[in-house]
């Protein structure tokens, strides 16, 4: 009897043990091997960097709580980092990975283990953040919840889930690519394709020799199985360099339950639009019967810039006893890419989910207020050359005037934590110097030149920011997809026009904005997003359009200690890169 219960109290040590490391999160390990490859895609053979041999890289999937431990060996001969887009990096800001930003580069035949841990839910993902290799290096990075609540999710159980990632396909090197942008001085070029898991689907030459192959051939086109009655989760995540795009499935509905890993109210839609760093989570019921069915991946064209007029597309492939007799897949009408309103519809029309078990906490109040003016511009070429951009000088873009320009001796993060001088300046405007007409005036060419500068801007922990973003017309009417580091913030408000605090504000949504990491400006517009700075570390502000970042279309916080351990940036780690 004795033997029996000291079993019995063995057994429940087991069960405690388990439940507390399994509260605790695992730690999962993972290894990147940074190197060329060769893809064969639109008749020619492309040069790429990749992880592991992958186009897309390896899909990272853990469950909330975990501690990741990713160990990436550089063996190109360019730097590298690894950024986890949309990881919050709570007291982990030295793993966020933005080069010169909060960490040196990894340089060739070199390697760097990142270490975080991540307390979120939802999909993210993960990509280079030095030069432009962001457009081949890049990743899912999923985060289940923990399985001991009877329902995980906050929506109905899927069948599966599925992963998609959307990005934009260049035949020459991309490095080539960026460097012909930086010497010309001018636009980048368009992209050759635009692709679904890398894949462009049949409409482009060489993806299939004949038509009748075409929606079958498994090397350039994605398909995805659905069994009829069944419900699937479609992560979908946009990595593309430059492009925003509609993304849709012939014939289905999608209900919108997440988007960047933040829940939301469900949201019915027939097509939506995904910017470059965003993701959004649907469930899709396999309503039909049987047969095929396209998804898409088409542009939307914001300002007046070139796009790719054309479109990726992918296979939903019913799977029945009695097998699939489609002979061709079904194809909708796809978005028209100059609707306007249609492209800047689908944010107004999110609310986060906040409901009693996903509470959210929307800053009710503001205690520092920014007002960051967008802008394109232009800088001199050098001596003697005349470059490719207007008037024959070389494009730049600024914030409230300034074009970044990142250090090269050491990480901002680095010289902030060891006061080292001479790298940053801490006077970054909190306002554009000169208030004018932004929308309704455009600049002269010789009034475009900007101010270029390492400056930051200094917000002490636990303040409530409250961050407007305004487009101008310099240039083009475009719109920005804006990304933030370290934070996820609420978007409160847009609008048309110039933004006036004391008629916009009244109008602000205190109650259920939607939560995101990636936001949209409207084109000739503002946006207005509140968020808590309670993450000390130096935390980049960009535009996720490729680029705009060359062109120095990024500024970056730092956010002060607060009090005591939980609140006070870690020390660095030991064996960091150098510059």
């Amino acid at each position: 009897m004795e033997l029996v219960r000291s079993f019995g109290t063995l057994f429940l040590l087991l069960c405690v043990i388990l439940f507390f490391q399994q509260a605790a999160g695992r730690t999962r390990k993972f290894e990147f091997n940074v190197a060329y490859m060769s893809v064969n895609k639109l008749c020619r053979a492309t040069r790429i960097v990749a992880v592991n041999g992958q186009f897309p890289g390896p899909s990272i999937r853990i469950q909330q709580g975990d501690k990741v431990i990713v160990r990436v060996h550089n063996m190109i001969r360019s730097n590298i980092t690894i950024h986890w887009h949309g990881v919050q990096q709570r007291l982990s800001c030295w793993q966020d990975g933005p080069a010169f930003i909060t960490q040196c580069p990894i340089q060739e035949r070199n390697s760097f283990t990142y270490r975080f841990r991540v307390d979120q839910v939802g999909t993210l993902f993960w990509h280079a953040h030095a030069a432009w290799l962001r457009g081949t290096v890049h990743g899912a990075f999923i985060i289940e919840p923990v399985t001991r609540r009877p329902r995980p999710y906050p929506f109905p159980q899927p069948f599966r889930d599925e992963t998609i990632i959307l990005g934009d396909w260049f035949v020459n090197d991309l490095l080539e690519e960026e460097e012909r942008a930086i010497v010309s001085g001018g636009a980048p070029d368009m992209s050759n394709a635009f692709i679904i898991n890398g894949k462009p689907g049949p409409l482009f030459n060489c993806s299939a020799t004949s038509y009748s192959k075409s929606f079958t051939h498994e090397e350039n086109t994605h398909k995805i199985g659905f069994i009829p009655g069944e419900a699937y989760l479609l992560r979908i995540i946009n990595a593309a360099l430059e492009q925003d795009l509609f993304f849709s499935i012939a014939n289905h509905t999608m209900t919108v339950v997440e988007i960047d890993a933040s829940y939301t109210k469900h949201l019915t839609v027939t097509e939506f639009l995904i910017t470059p760093g965003q993701t959004v989570s649907v469930l899709v019921k396999a309503s039909q019967h049987g047969g095929s069915y396209y998804m898409a991946a088409s542009p939307w064209r914001s300002g007046g810039a070139l796009f790719q007029p054309t479109v990726a597309l992918g296979i939903i492939e019913y799977i029945t006893p009695h097998g699939n007799f489609s002979l061709m897949p079904v194809l909708h009408n796809l978005p028209n890419p100059d609707d306007k309103a249609l492209g800047q519809k689908f944010q107004k029309l999110l609310r986060s989910l906040n409901s009693k078990q996903y509470p959210e906490q929307v800053p009710q109040l503001a205690d520092r207020r920014l007002f960051h003016v967008v802008s394109l511009n232009v800088k001199p070429c050098s001596p003697g050359i005349i470059c490719s951009g207007p008037a024959g000088l070389r494009l730049s873009s600024s914030i409230n005037n300034v074009s970044f320009v990142s250090p090269k001796t050491s990480s901002i993060l680095e010289a902030y934590y060891n006061r080292i001088p001479g790298v940053f300046t801490a006077d970054f405007p909190d306002k554009p110097p000169v208030p004018y007409d932004y929308v309704g005036k455009a600049f002269d060419i010789s009034d475009l030149f900007s101010e270029t500068g390492t400056r930051v801007s200094v917000i002490p922990y636990g303040a409530n920011v409250q961050l407007v973003l305004q487009t101008t017309i310099n240039l083009a009417n475009d719109s920005h997809p804006f990304h933030l580091h370290g934070f996820d913030f609420y978007i409160v408000g847009e609008g048309h026009g110039n933004f006036d605090g004391a008629r916009d504000e009244r109008k602000f949504n205190l109650v259920d904005p939607p939560r995101r990491n990636t936001a949209l400006i409207p084109i000739k517009g503002w946006i207005a997003l509140r968020f808590k700075a309670d993450n000390p570390g130096t935390w980049l502000f960009h535009c996720h359009l490729d680029g705009h970042l060359t062109w120095g279309l990024e500024m970056a916080f730092i956010v002060l200690n607060g009090e005591g351990p939980n609140q006070t940036l870690p020390s660095p780690p030991k064996h960091r890169p150098k510059c």
